[in-house]
C-alpha cells in the first residue's frame, strides 16, 4: 500500500494471508507469504521446491505443486509474448538455510537473479518429471511460454520480518513509512495503525470462502489523506501552524529567487523580504491562523476554509506578499495583520489601514468591486461601524483588465445606530467609503522595477510616486 501512493503499483490484490498480486501496466508481482514461530528453516524441509506425491500403476509420480510451482504458474495467464513482464517473489519471516551444496538457494536471495547456471539447484528440482491435478505432464515452456530457466530469473526469496517480539520493530517500522508519506515527521500512532488494519478488513470481500482484499493507488490516496486529516484534527492549530509555515517558506524562496537576479539590489531587498515574511509568519502565531484562514479572507472576505489546488494556493500567496512586499517599501514600515478580523484581509501601517480582496480568474476590477461590496453588506454592523472609521484602501488582485486606476466604492450600510459612533439619534443609513485599487497594476510595477531599476532607493521612489498617481494624494494619506 505504501508503494502504491509512491507510485510504484497501480494495484495490490491479495487473500489474506496468502496470495499477494501488484501490478503496474503490464508489470505485475506475485507474491506467496509464508511465516513461521521459528527464525530459520531448513529449505529440504519446506515447499520451496518440496512436491506431494501420488501413485499410479504402482509408481510414485509428483504433482506440480511447489511453492515455486504455484508462483511461476502463474504466468500462464500473463505470458511474456503477450508484453506482460511477470515478477515473482516469496516472502518469508525467517531465513532459509542450506544443510548441503546440494540445498543451496541463496542465489534467490532478496534480488532477482540475474542468470540461472545449469547446475542451479532449484532449476534441477522442478525441472524434474511434474503433473497438473489432471495429471497431465507439465511443461512449462509449452504452457507459459517461457522457459524455465527464464522464469527464475524473476524469482526472488525476500525475508521481511522476525518471529517473536521483532514483529512489533516491524510494525513501527510501518507507522513512520505510512506517516511520512502525511508529512515529514510524522508518524501513525499504535492505534493508527490498528484502526487501519481494521479498515483494509471491513474492505475485504468473500470468495470460496476465502477473504479478499482489491485496492487500486486512488483508494491508498484516498485512505491516507484520511489519516492525514485525522492526525490534523488531532494535532490541531499546531499542526495546520507548522503545515502553513512550511508553504510560506517555500513561497517566500520564490520571492528570493525573482529579486536575486539582480545581486546588488537583492542585498538591499532582502531586508524587506524578511520583515515580510516576519509579519506573516508573526500573524500565523498570535492569531493563530493558518494558510486556509488568510487565502479565505483574501479570496472571500470568510474565515471558512477555501480549499485551492496548490499550484493555484502558492500562486495567490505569491501575489499577496508581492502587494505586502511593495507596501511595505513605499511606506517605510511594516504591514501587520490585523488580528480578529473576521472580514476582510486588513492590514495596519500607522495608523492607516490596507485591505486586499483576490477576484476569480477572468473576473474584472469591476467584479472586484462587486464583490467587496457583497462582503461588506453581509458583516455584522459592529464590523460596518469599524470599517467606516478606517475607510481602508482595497488592493484588488487577479482581475484580467488592465486598469491604471483607482476607483471609489460607497457601500450603504443597512442599519448601524449612530449610538455606536458615539451620538445619540434613531436608525440611519450611512455609507462606508472605499478606494479601489487594481492589483494587476501594482503587479505590473513590482515586475518592471525588478528588471529596470538597479537600487532600494530607485524602486521606493518610483513606487511612491505611482502609489501617490494612483490614490491622488500623498502616500501619508494612505
Amino acid at each position: 500500500m505504501i508503494q502504491m501512493i509512491q507510485g510504484n503499483w497501480d494495484f495490490v490484490a491479495l487473500e489474506l494471508h496468502d496470495d499477494i498480486v501488484v501490478g503496474k501496466d503490464k508489470h505485475i508481482r506475485f507474491v506467496q507469504v509464508k511465516s513461521s514461530k521459528y527464525p530459520h528453516q531448513k529449505v529440504s524441509e519446506t515447499g520451496l521446491y518440496g512436491r506431494s506425491p501420488f501413485k499410479k500403476d504402482e509408481e510414485t509420480f509428483y504433482y506440480n505443486d511447489s511453492w515455486a510451482d504455484k508462483l511461476l504458474m502463474k504466468s500462464r495467464h500473463f505470458p511474456v509474448t503477450s508484453g506482460y513482464r511477470c515478477e515473482f517473489e516469496l516472502a518469508t519471516s525467517y531465513h532459509l538455510v542450506e544443510g548441503s551444496s546440494k540445498t543451496d538457494v541463496s542465489l534467490y536471495n532478496e534480488e532477482f537473479p540475474v542468470n540461472i547456471p545449469d547446475d542451479d539447484v532449484l532449476l534441477n528440482k522442478l525441472k524434474s518429471l511434474s503433473f497438473d491435478k489432471n495429471l497431465n505432464q507439465y511443461s512449462y515452456e509449452d504452457i507459459c511460454g517461457e522457459s524455465l530457466q527464464s522464469l527464475l530469473t524473476k524469482f526472488r526469496i525476500k525475508k521481511y520480518s522476525d518471529s517473536g517480539n521483532k514483529i512489533f520493530d516491524y510494525m513501527e517500522n510501518i507507522q513512520s513509512k505510512f506517516g511520512a508519506l502525511i508529512s515529514e515527521n510524522t508518524r501513525l500512532s499504535r492505534a493508527d495503525l490498528h484502526q487501519l488494519i481494521a479498515h483494509l478488513l471491513d474492505r475485504c470481500l468473500i470468495r470460496n470462502g476465502k477473504s479478499m482484499l482489491y485496492l487500486t493507488r486512488q483508494d491508498a490516496i484516498e485512505i491516507k489523506d484520511e489519516y492525514k486529516a485525522r492526525i490534523r484534527a488531532s494535532f490541531g492549530q499546531e499542526y495546520r501552524c507548522h503545515d502553513s509555515l512550511e508553504v510560506i517558506k517555500n513561497v517566500f524562496s520564490e520571492v528570493h529567487a525573482e529579486c536575486s537576479v539582480k545581486h546588488e539590489l537583492y542585498a538591499e531587498m532582502k531586508s524587506e523580504l524578511y520583515r515580510c515574511h516576519d509579519a506573516l509568519t508573526t500573524w500565523i502565531d498570535e492569531e493563530p491562523g493558518d494558510i486556509e484562514m488568510l487565502l479565505s479572507l483574501y479570496g472571500h472576505g470568510t474565515r471558512r476554509t477555501l480549499n485551492l489546488q496548490p499550484v493555484e494556493r502558492d500562486r495567490r500567496l505569491l501575489t499577496l506578499i508581492r502587494g505586502n512586499v511593495f507596501l511595505n517599501i513605499v511606506n517605510s514600515s511594516t504591514t501587520k495583520i490585523i488580528l480578529g478580523n473576521k472580514s476582510l484581509l486588513l492590514k495596519a501601517i500607522g495608523n492607516k489601514h490596507i485591505s486586499f480582496l483576490h477576484v476569480e480568474r477572468r473576473q474584472t476590477f469591476d467584479n472586484g468591486c462587486e464583490k467587496l461590496q457583497t462582503i461588506i453588506k453581509s458583516v455584522s454592523s459592529e464590523e460596518q461601524v469599524s470599517l467606516m472609521s478606517k475607510k481602508p484602501i482595497t488592493i484588488i488582485d487577479g482581475h484580467r483588465d488592465d486598469i491604471e486606476v483607482s476607483k471609489f466604492v460607497y457601500i450603504a450600510s443597512p442599519s448601524i445606530q449612530l449610538d455606536k459612533l458615539g451620538q445619540d439619534s434613531d436608525l440611519v443609513k450611512p455609507s462606508i467609503e472605499f478606494q479601489a485599487i487594481p492589483g494587476k497594476y501594482v503587479q505590473k510595477l513590482y515586475d518592471d522595477s525588478l528588471y529596470e531599476l538597479d537600487s532600494l532607493d530607485e524602486i521606493r521612489d518610483a513606487w511612491k510616486n505611482a502609489f501617490v498617481s494612483i490614490i491622488g494624494g500623498s502616500v501619508t494619506n494612505v
